[in-house]
């Protein structure tokens, strides 16, 4: 009988043969789980951030539990589609979570809330510090990886560390310092 044969999407196609992908994919799963503190910290204590209550369990009445696995998607691919260069990471994902920041409020996910600037409905002070995310990300990847588990541990709490620093940085010079451009 002769051999059939299989067609295979193209983009499994790609990912086979490609464990540094299955590396990053594992590394950014603490990373998404370390994010729900910034998200916390900015929902709850710097008051920019609200999460509608859809239903399901939720960290301290704030934050969505669902909330702690949706940044390993977009990071994933800012990073992939960066071709794992650090700074070429961080452009990839201001433009995808400028993106997620647009559409978020029209899905129900979460919305900008307080007095910050805003454009096009999107809190501006948060793209200067994803842009920080996609990059901190992408280099705590290549240094930890083939590393052990507790240094990549370390490593992707050091990342949401860096991106909640850069949140609360960018939101005072743009939004509590008076250095917004349109005043």
């Amino acid at each position: 009988m002769p051999r059939r044969r299989v067609r295979r999407d193209p983009l499994v196609s790609r990912a086979v043969g490609r464990p540094d992908w299955a590396a990053l994919a594992l590394f950014l799963v603490p990373v998404s789980l370390f994010q729900v503190l910034p998200d916390w910290v900015l929902a709850d204590l710097v008051g920019t951030l609200a999460f509608p209550d859809r239903g399901g369990p939720r960290i301290d009445d704030v934050i969505p539990v669902a909330m702690a696995l949706m940044w390993v998607p977009p990071l994933f691919v800012a990073i992939v589609l960066a071709g794992l260069r650090p700074a070429r990471a961080a452009l990839t994902a201001v433009v995808l979570f400028a993106g997620a920041e647009l559409c978020a409020p029209f899905v129900g996910l979460w919305e900008p809330t307080g007095e910050t600037l805003r454009v096009l409905g999107i809190a501006v002070y948060v793209l200067p510090a994803e842009a920080a995310l996609g990059w901190a990300a992408a280099v705590a990847f290549l240094a930890t990886r083939g590393r052990g588990s507790g240094v990549r541990v370390a490593a992707a709490g050091a990342v949401s560390t860096f991106y909640l620093g850069a949140l609360v940085l960018a939101h005072f010079v743009i939004d509590v310092a008076g250095w917004n451009i349109t005043a």
